[in-house]
């Protein structure tokens, strides 16, 4: 009887192993071929998509040139020369050339305007070919490029007269001044004066120009200005900050946005009045004054430095969250100024203490 059961086990056990190993493949009969893995057929060019093109990289769009039109670039500066005087002097190069009636000048707001929206940096133009390309762009006919260096306590002035449609330079003027940073104008003008040949003087109102030929040129309009008095003013508040005659600067800064409230130095004006409160460490009072520039130039270049300052006037104050939060938004909306590192190492400081 056990070996009756023990063969039908076995049997039952070789049937389970039979079932589940693979089936043997069929021949070949004319009724069932073997299939064969076919190769894809070669394509004809026919059948064959074409690549669509890649866009084009945008070219920066040019404007007419206008030979009566001239742009100035701000001055390069070498050795121990104070940043901070190279706008005021910039401004007082460009006035002078409109009082000239030689060129109609094309003033920063609109030079930055339109390099903008060309994403074109001007930061380090410098070389010949640079210079003609952001002529081009600006549609002017010459570019005044310049540079003042110091040795000693002698400045050293250059200007260039460049041709845009040749890229040579046409003229160029020196001059040098034994002086203190409020006397700098003076020298500004002299070298304006030289590189124009003594250009007489035109009325000290100056027009504005006539619409030019095309929509995109239209768009451009020189500075307004008929003398150096605005630069001359900020430069002589900027030297009495320097001196640490804080509340004289202060004072000189508040009447010079009080007569020029829309000078393109108004929104450095700003900047200086909150830095004489911070000197003399009233942090609330640069607070509010470094608050005043932030809501009132939107545009300025001293965004970065005033937001760090804010925030760092809190620090001081011992509002340290108010601190972190403001040098946080440093970070956040100018990460690549040298404002961002510094509030970076602000900000690991607050964490650590």
């Amino acid at each position: 009887m056990k070996t009756i059961i023990l063969s039908i086990c076995f049997v039952l056990m070789y049937s389970a192993v039979s079932f589940s190993a693979a089936p043997p493949k069929p021949k070949a009969t004319k009724e069932s071929p073997v299939s064969v893995e076919m190769k894809p057929a070669d394509t004809k060019p026919s059948d064959v998509k074409p690549e669509e093109p890649k866009p084009a990289e945008e070219t920066p769009k040019k404007i007419k040139r206008i030979d009566s039109y001239i742009a100035v670039f701000d001055l390069e500066t070498t050795g121990k020369v104070d940043k901070d005087v190279i706008r005021p002097l910039t401004e007082s190069i460009r006035r002078e050339i409109v009082k000239s009636g030689k060129y109609e000048v094309i003033d920063r707001g609109n030079m930055d305007k339109i390099l903008g929206e060309q994403k074109f940096q001007l930061s380090g133009c410098v070389s010949g070919q640079c210079i003609v390309e952001v002529g081009q762009l600006l549609g002017v006919g010459k570019i005044i490029t310049g540079s003042v260096s110091m040795v000693g306590k002698t400045y050293y002035f250059s200007l260039q007269l460049v041709n845009v449609e040749t890229g040579k330079i046409e003229d160029q003027s020196e001059d040098e001044c034994k002086c203190e940073i409020d006397d700098l104008i003076k020298s500004s003008k002299r070298l304006v004066k030289r590189l124009l040949g003594e250009q007489v003087a035109t009325p000290e109102s100056v027009t504005t120009i006539k619409p030019a030929e095309t929509k995109e040129a239209s768009e451009q309009k020189p500075v307004i200005a008929s003398e150096t008095k605005q630069s001359q003013a900020y430069l002589t508040a900027y030297n009495a900050f320097k001196e640490k005659r804080y509340k004289e600067a202060r004072e000189k800064f508040e009447l010079f946005l009080r007569e020029f409230p829309k000078d393109s130095l108004a929104d450095d004006a700003q900047f200086w009045i909150a830095e004489t409160y911070y000197a003399e460490e009233d942090y609330a009072g640069a607070i509010v004054e470094f608050e005043a520039l932030l809501r009132n130039y939107p545009d300025s270049e001293k965004l970065p430095a005033a937001l760090f300052k804010q925030g760092y006037a809190f620090f001081k104050m011992g509002d340290k969250k108010a601190a972190k939060a403001i040098l946080e938004q440093v970070e956040q909306k100018y990460p690549k100024s040298k404002e961002a590192e510094l509030a970076r190492k602000e900000i690991e400081k607050i964490k650590n203490r």
